[in-house]
């Protein structure tokens, strides 16, 4: 949200103005190049010349990201409101990412002889897209939105997940300080994996149907022997629920383009 103020000037002497209030609500698809900010704009306050004209507000990006559209407003008054959409695509080439910060613009529509000085706004919501997950296309998400994986429908990894966050463990929903974040480099996540499910660490080979699951996860940077032995572990889980817990992770990767480094938390 922000505001926008206006004067309307004749001769050189402002003789009237407008100021308003601007929310924006983001309309994002993790699949498509394409997002929205649906705009509602309430007039606080006209006076003078400025009250009865209308605005028009248009939306700017940075390339490869274009805006288009434009949203009129109402005769302003104190009190109108008044809605409408501008849409964004962005252009983000195979491989890359890039975020956007669009700016608003709000230019009153004026009589002959007037002018005025358009008023604009940065937004305060960042809008990132992407096309580095293999598979999946471009798409656009909030990054400072933190996704959360829920895995307390697997009992026996649930149980040693919860078991090592209720002592400090990383992961917990809502604690950015302690958040897990994702690692994307193969040789790193074999390692991980290794270095604390070898035999060397579980010892006697499981019995048939089990497998090592290790927390924090091997595709995380906490991963592996990133943190100290008290917040990380293992245990034997049946290997139905292993398989899952790698589909669960994969969904939340794709759905929600986690991308090397950014934070989720799981839900046990």
């Amino acid at each position: 949200m922000h505001t926008i103020h206006g004067d309307i000037i004749q001769d050189g002497v402002i003789t009237g103005g407008s100021d308003s209030v601007m929310l924006a609500t983001w309309g994002t698809h993790p699949k498509q190049r394409a997002f929205t900010a649906s705009i509602h704009i309430t007039v606080v306050s006209a006076y003078g010349t400025g009250v009865g004209i209308s605005d028009i507000t248009t939306a700017a990006c940075t390339a490869p990201c274009q805006a288009s559209g434009q949203v009129v407003g109402a005769p302003a008054a104190p009190g109108v409101e008044y809605s409408g959409i501008l849409t964004f695509t962005d252009a983000v080439a195979r491989g890359s990412r890039h975020e956007n910060i669009p700016v608003f613009t709000t230019t009153p529509v004026l009589p002959a002889g007037y002018e005025t000085i358009a008023g604009s706004g940065r937004a305060s919501t960042k809008i990132r897209c992407d096309e580095e997950l293999r598979g999946v296309g471009a798409g656009c998400v909030l990054p400072e939105f933190t996704p959360t994986v829920d895995m307390s429908g697997l009992e026996a990894i649930s149980k040693n997940i919860r078991g090592i966050q209720q002592r400090g463990g990383y992961g917990i929903p809502g604690d950015h300080a302690r958040a897990l974040h994702r690692l994307t480099n193969a040789s790193t996540i074999r390692s991980n994996r290794r270095s604390v499910c070898a035999r060397s660490i579980t010892g006697a080979p499981p019995e048939t149907g089990l497998q090592c699951d290790e927390y924090p996860f091997a595709s995380t940077k906490e991963g592996g022997t990133a943190l100290g032995t008290f917040y990380r572990g293992w245990d034997w889980v049946p290997a139905k629920e292993n398989s899952d817990q790698g589909y669960m992770l994969s969904i939340l990767y794709r759905n929600n383009r986690v991308l090397d480094g950014d934070e989720f938390w799981v839900r046990v």
